[in-house]
């Protein structure tokens, strides 16, 4: 007993070692400092414990990541089978700094050295995929922190709770390559500020759970349930992974708009203590290709913040109108910006001759003068870069 005793630390001693080393040796390949505080490894239970993990960036020392505690209990007979099972992974106290400078979120930097280093590091033939089986998962007391200058964005969701159950690779029919998994998140209360806007959304509870399904073609089936304050969210979504076609089917019971109705355009702060929403409705197409393409929430957020709302009608009118703007010339795109509407024409659409003679501008001039609402709108073409911008600016 002694001797397996001795032997289980001798182990556990090494193990910390060379984990601690190699973990240095990938984090200097990719530029950042990985290391944890303590490290145990039970070869008799195949228990591993480790604390004080953090992640933090080598140029500035920011730090991305750090974890309290923890817990990875394994599973020695499916070893055998050639199959990861572990039976439970639980870790306290995560805290995930997700901060942005002019570009990128520091994730996206963190991401994009781990995939580059991969891509340099990889085999051409990378064999049949290993199956793996986690009984359980928890994330305990977890804290995210957002910081975005840019957009002044400053924010912290915390205590974050998650549990996924029997979370696996193994689909229905028995191959591999698939995901699948129940699973629950408690946020408790949140308070999240409204990108540049000093505005708040605040909710007294959050919890999401159901089960989502993901099979080796990528396509997912998510089952979701909320319960927001005293409210209650359903939703079956189906998304299919080679068209992007999504089709999501929702019910809300008893939605709270008090947390939102500040956020609606008005020229004085709405207020309210009560109300709900209560309602069924179905999305289809291809909708994450357009949330890609667009930034719909961005620019619906945009939108809210800076457009005066009696121009609305009006500013969406001159975006159907100008469809149909310029015979015989393709429009790249026509888009609403703050109180304007801009049209975008490639300048190979025009000839030196028209930019010249300032023919853009007497096209426009002429189109907008037929209009119904030329008198409430100033108009102009720039023309310095490409695309040429054709812009029609609602008179305040």
């Amino acid at each position: 007993m002694l001797i397996a005793f001795s032997g289980g630390v001798y182990v556990s001693s090494q193990a910390s070692q060379w984990v601690r080393g190699a973990l240095h040796e990938y984090g200097n390949a990719i530029g950042y400092n990985i290391d944890f505080e303590k490290f145990e490894l039970s070869v008799l239970k195949l228990r591993l414990e480790v604390d004080g993990i953090r992640i933090s960036d080598q140029q500035n020392n920011e730090k991305l990541l750090t974890v309290k505690k923890s817990i990875v209990d394994l599973n020695w007979l499916d070893f055998v089978i050639k199959r990861i099972h572990l039976s439970e992974i639980h870790i306290e106290s995560p805290v995930v700094n997700l901060n942005k400078d002019k570009k990128n979120w520091n994730w996206q930097e963190f991401i994009t050295a781990v995939q580059k280093n991969a891509a340099k590091n990889s085999t051409k033939d990378e064999g049949k995929p290993f199956e793996f089986l986690i009984d359980e998962f928890k994330l305990s007391n977890g804290k995210i922190a957002f910081v975005d200058n840019s957009a002044k964005l400053k924010a912290e969701l915390t205590p974050i709770d998650i549990e996924l159950k029997k979370l696996t690779n193994r689909e229905s029919d028995g191959s591999i390559g698939g995901l699948e998994s129940g699973y629950s998140i408690k946020l408790g209360s949140a308070s999240i500020p409204v990108p540049g806007s000093d505005k708040t959304v605040k909710f007294n509870h959050i919890k999401v759970f159901g089960n989502i399904d993901v099979d080796s073609k990528n396509n997912l089936k998510l089952l979701l349930n909320a319960e927001v304050d005293k409210g209650k969210i359903d939703s079956v979504t189906e998304l299919q992974g080679a068209s992007g076609k999504l089709s999501s089917k929702i019910k809300l019971q008893k939605i709270s708009i008090a947390p939102v109705i500040q956020l609606l355009p008005a020229n004085k702060p709405l207020i309210t203590d009560s109300g709900d929403v209560t309602g069924e409705f179905t999305i289809t197409g291809s909708y994450f290709d357009s949330i890609s393409k667009y930034k719909a929430l961005q620019y619906i957020n945009k939108t809210l913040q800076h457009v005066d709302v009696k121009h609305l009608s009006t500013l969406s009118k001159i975006k159907l109108d100008f469809a149909k703007f310029y015979k015989g010339k393709k429009s790249k795109k026509i888009k609403i910006e703050n109180n304007s509407v801009i049209n975008y024409f490639d300048k190979s659409e025009f000839t030196e001759q028209d930019l010249q003679m300032n023919r853009l501008y007497r096209v426009l001039d002429q189109w907008v003068s037929k209009r119904s609402w030329r008198n409430s709108v100033e108009y102009s073409v720039d023309d310095t870069e490409d695309p040429i911008k054709f812009i029609i600016i609602i008179k305040k």
